[in-house]
């Protein structure tokens, strides 16, 4: 709520095209026996609103009379007579089973209705001839009727191979329409195809199919970024139209409600239809906040984490932040800030009784070179960003940042410390900002580094969401070439062999004693199946292919994925499949040290307990174990220290020492924070996932402590509901200074407690 979204742009690009709304009319057969204007009426009308027309193989008008009635209207099926897209419909090689059909004996084809695009087609009516001599399609219609049926409906399944005749034939894009599953995405992918549609036909091939808005997300989060995704089925309102743009399509296709239309009040009524979709999209879009139809989004990552605010508030500008928080601050009014919207924990992102102050329109990125005061050159960038928007805009400059890992994550990483690619070498990503823009408590805005407000500057490296609102961020650019990188997933038989490969990492003299290697891995489980999996995402900062540091995990047999000498960008563009924004999640956070039983502790603790309690749970359980090496720290240290104040001799490990002073009998030992993860459907499982992560933590806990392998940190940004990770800062050393910032810039304690989030020694909730 209150952005400016008075003037809305619907316009979108699709297959090369600028049009002026997502809105497709949807192929509909056999229009003729809802209106006399059928096809064609509809084809005119859609030229005259803008909307581009499908027409369907089962047309009762013939693909020239179609194109002469669209003009130059935007119009898909045929290259030929204008037609641009190649629509291939997947789910109709043969007619479903519908008993109301069988019932009324209704089969209009037979008599030649919806039959025209074939005999009107040259090449069908000489193989008609060719079969009939002496026969015109016209002398005996419904033997062509039944010839032209057995081609369109022959009752032989297709396969994908008979796609390669389609692009040897046609030079354009084609959609697949009817994909149902993430596996018949990656396979239109691997096909070359330009676009598919989700879609169950409406209901009408497969009774009980599967809802089509319900696989929509994870369709887009497998290939959304590969080819352009389009919706279908059960389309009705301008609100679904925005509920299917926000899950990610790209377009969507109106159906049944034209025809509705086109049958009351021929092409008028048809017209009359979509043009209120139309007025209801863009009113529906403005209510909702949403400009352009780019601004749609999921916007809260967890189903967990999604609350309903009293209000959004979407300012652009540094001066906006700092009279709302003055409003807020004086009316006692609590608020939450958004930037990514990645965060899974329920009620730090958003509230249901206060202000979500949204990031949106903070999305200036600016490289600003030597000389300037900073010291170094530099990004410039407001907090609205993913960190795959700021590599791709870095790319063409040579130059990176030590930031997020996974590219759909949000800015606000870095204030929980942020761990990245490059940290053995440059630490945590928040020791890479050189100047912070913060609107505190009481309206002011401030330009913190290490000069100017020293203190807020150390206290924010890992202080969270607890001494203002963060309106830009200045972070250090370093060269860059390319590298060698990218996501891997392993099969479910080489799990073992995964742990194992891990194990070595990161012991000593282990892949992560090189600081130019870095990964970051993780497994599931399923525990309704018993099935296993695991992957990672493989970074070494040189162009060298598979480098040695890497071995142990380069020569596991690979399912999907690969990594290769590239850009950054693009190594980061991999990691959109650990960004699903259609479950529940929870996250929750320990640190371990590194041992040869390690790994084993945590996947086993972890899948054991998910088979004692989640047997019968909709669930998949997992964890990311993350080196935190030796280098890593004393750069963080090195780069002027930060509020988590980990100290290189108590931990991870001291390759300078001959033993560990903390921890006799382990040397060499690294610290591991330990991300433990639950993804769930049903809400009703909460209070049962949060049973099986306690059970969890307390079990590895207690098996590290008597090993001699826990370390007592707790990492921000994966901590979970309940934890108190600033309280482990310093091993409990920080909080009092961070207390005494927070007293200094936050005099009435206004981010203590009306701004939710993990606080100075507690936690406050938005709901």
């Amino acid at each position: 709520m209150l952005r400016q979204t008075t003037h809305r742009d619907l316009t979108v690009e699709l297959f090369g095209r600028k049009l002026e709304s997502p809105l497709v009319i949807a192929p509909v057969g056999v229009q003729t026996i809802f209106h006399l204007d059928k096809e064609t009426g509809v084809a005119e009308i859609a030229n005259e609103i803008g909307v581009p027309y499908v027409l369907s193989t089962a047309s009762s008008s013939s693909i020239e009379d179609v194109a002469e009635a669209n003009g130059d209207g935007t119009r898909w099926y045929q290259l030929s007579n204008g037609y641009k897209v190649l629509v291939v419909t997947l789910d109709t090689w043969a007619l479903a089973w519908r008993p109301a059909d069988l019932d009324n004996a209704y089969l209009p084809f037979a008599s030649g209705i919806g039959d025209q695009t074939g005999f009107s087609d040259p090449a069908f009516r000489k193989k008609f001839e060719d079969k009939y001599p002496g026969r015109t399609i016209e002398d005996d219609v419904f033997l062509a009727s039944r010839e032209w049926e057995a081609d369109v409906f022959s009752g032989v399944a297709h396969t994908w191979e008979q796609l390669e005749l389609l692009k040897r034939e046609w030079n354009g894009p084609i959609v697949l329409k009817g994909i149902q599953h993430v596996d018949d995405a990656r396979m239109a992918v691997e096909a070359g195809m330009q676009g598919i549609v989700v879609s169950n036909h409406g209901g009408r091939q497969l009774d009980g199919a599967i809802g089509s808005l319900e696989v929509l997300p994870e369709i887009v989060d497998a290939v959304g970024d590969k080819l352009t995704v389009l919706f279908d089925s059960g389309v009705r309102t301008g609100v679904d139209v925005v509920k299917a743009l926000c899950l990610g399509a790209k377009g969507v296709l109106i159906g049944r409600p034209f025809v509705y239309g086109l049958g009351i009040g021929g092409k008028s009524g048809a017209k009359h239809v979509l043009q209120g979709i139309l007025a209801d999209v863009d009113q529906s879009m403005g209510i909702a906040g949403i400009r352009t139809i780019a601004d749609c989004d999921r916007t809260i990552w967890s189903q967990q984490a999604v609350l309903s605010p009293v209000c959004i508030f979407a300012p652009s500008n540094a001066q906006q932040v700092a009279v709302a928080v003055k409003i807020l601050l004086a009316s006692n009014t609590t608020f939450t800030p958004r930037s990514g919207g990645h965060m899974p924990v329920r009620g730090h992102a958003s509230t249901n009784f206060g202000v979500m102050i949204a990031t949106t329109y903070f999305t200036q990125k600016k490289v600003v070179p030597m000389p300037n005061k900073l010291g170094s050159p530099y990004l410039s960038a407001g907090p609205g960003f993913r960190w795959q928007d700021i590599y791709e805009f870095l790319n063409p400059t040579g130059y990176l940042v030590v930031a997020g890992r996974v590219g759909s994550v949000g800015s606000s990483l870095l204030l929980g410390g942020g761990m990245s690619y490059f940290s053995s070498v440059y630490g945590w990503a928040s020791n890479n900002v050189v100047q912070f823009e913060i609107v505190t408590s009481e309206g002011e805005i401030l330009l913190v580094n290490k000069d100017a407000y020293p203190d807020l500057f150390w206290a924010l490296k890992g202080g969270s969401s607890n001494y203002g609102i963060i309106t830009r961020y200045d972070m250090k650019l370093y060269k860059s070439t390319q590298m060698y990188g990218g996501t891997v997933v392993w099969p479910a038989n080489a799990t073992r062999q995964y742990l194992e490969a891990q194990k070595h990492f990161i012991l000593p003299g282990g892949g992560s004693y090189d600081d130019k290697a870095a990964i970051m891995p993780n497994f599931g489980y399923v525990p309704q199946t018993g099935v296993s999996s695991s992957g990672s995402v493989l970074i070494y900062n040189a162009p060298v292919e598979k480098p040695k540091a890497l071995e142990n995990f380069t020569s596991i047999p690979l399912e999907s994925g690969g990594a290769k000498v590239q850009n950054f960008s693009a190594i980061t563009a991999t990691t959109s499949g650990y960004a699903p924004r259609t479950n529940r999640w929870s996250f929750y956070s320990t640190a371990i040290r590194s041992g040869e039983e390690t790994m084993n502790i945590i996947y086993n603790t972890t899948t054991s307990l998910a088979d004692q309690l989640l047997k019968k749970t909709n669930c998949s359980v997992g964890s990311a174990i993350q080196p935190v090496t030796i280098n890593h720290l004393k750069a963080a240290r090195a780069a002027g220290g930060d509020a988590l104040d980990l100290d290189p001799a108590r931990g991870p490990f001291v390759s300078e020492f001959n033993r560990c002073p903390y921890f006799p009998s382990y040397t060499n030992l690294r610290e591991l924070v330990v991300l433990i993860f639950v993804s769930w459907t049903s809400a009703n499982d909460d209070a049962l996932i949060k049973s099986y992560i306690d059970m969890v933590l307390g079990s590895i806990n207690k098996q590290a402590k008597a090993r001699n392998l826990d370390y007592p940190f707790r990492f921000l940004n994966d901590a979970g509901l309940t934890q108190d990770p600033i309280s482990t800062y310093g091993y409990g050393a920080s909080l009092a200074r961070m207390k005494a910032v927070s007293k200094k810039y936050d005099p009435q304690g206004f981010f203590q407690t009306s701004v939710p989030g993990f606080k100075l020694g507690g936690e406050v909730h938005g709901y």
